[in-house]
């Protein structure tokens, strides 16, 4: 009762039900992220590309995107072991060519496990991560939180799409309406779009 309403409230303003579960993951993902004293960016930019129109694209891109974060966490880490070891000083040329390297294996990594979809968050992470947050602190913690804030939008952005979402309420709708009412519920499902 409370979903149809919400439905009926937002059709009004043309506001659909994917800008608001956008909002509200990304919200709550830095609400949550802030309550571990981490990185609210990396929470919200997870839970905006991570909020779909329906719940298995929002899987889907979820774990495409925590599989990325992973493999750049881990690739950062190394990183930071490696440049300790042989003395390389942060943001100078030698640091930024290591660093420009590095994204040729995490990509061929990507593409031996096959999952290509994971390369662009797995460079991203690294790029962000040991571009910024490796000059504020302990930087295998700060990679660490990039992780988790990460995963902490991609886990809201999947459970609030779940919630909020309309699929299974129109899947059983089409199935008791006549055939010449589909063009209402397909009309009415186009709504749950940006």
């Amino acid at each position: 009762m409370i979903k149809k309403r919400l439905g009926q409230i937002l059709k009004q303003f043309s506001v659909g039900m994917r800008i608001i579960k956008t909002v509200i993951s990304i919200y709550l993902s830095i609400v949550i992220s802030l309550a571990i004293n981490g990185q609210p960016t990396s929470a919200a930019i997870a839970a905006f590309i991570c909020t779909r129109s329906s719940n298995k694209d929002s899987v889907d891109t979820g774990k495409t995107r925590a599989i990325g974060t992973l493999i750049g966490a881990l690739f950062s880490l190394v990183f930071i072991i490696i440049i300790k070891y042989f003395n390389v000083e942060l943001f100078t040329h030698g640091y930024y060519i290591m660093l420009s390297l590095l994204l040729i294996p995490i990509i061929k990594v990507t593409i031996w496990l096959k999952i290509p979809g994971a390369t662009v968050s797995a460079c991203i992470v690294v790029l962000i991560t040991l571009l910024s947050y490796v000059k504020d602190g302990d930087p295998h913690v700060r990679i660490i939180y990039r992780f988790v804030d990460t995963i902490i939008g991609v886990i809201v952005a999947i459970i609030v799409n779940k919630v909020l979402s309309f699929e299974k309420d129109e899947k059983e709708g089409e199935k008791e309406k006549p055939d010449k009412d589909k063009g209402a519920i397909k009309e009415s499902a186009d709504t749950n779009e940006l």
